[in-house]
């Protein structure tokens, strides 16, 4: 029940987003560290207590790399990986 709540929230979220910021890298690190914070226990230990699939896990994981030329180039990358990540 849970993912699916978390799904729908994300989903019904991202398209106001991808209106208003097509390619922020610092937003794209701030709605993974959400993801941790719905999900899991926060960012600094995202492993831990992690709720979701291993797909969404990686998905969020990639989302907050330190190095910003590792992270998604694009909320609506992020959301075609998050949406992969709920099937």
């Amino acid at each position: 029940m849970g993912k699916i709540l978390i799904g729908a929230f994300l989903a019904a979220y991202f398209p106001l987003v991808v209106f208003f910021d097509f390619c922020n890298q610092g937003f794209i690190h701030h709605m993974g560290a959400t993801v941790f914070e719905l999900l899991g226990q926060g960012k600094k230990e995202p492993e831990k207590g992690f709720r979701g699939s291993k797909a969404q896990l990686n998905v969020a994981l990639k989302a907050i790399q330190d190095n910003k030329k590792n992270r998604y180039s694009s909320v609506q990358e992020f959301f075609s990986e998050w949406l992969a990540a709920l099937e």
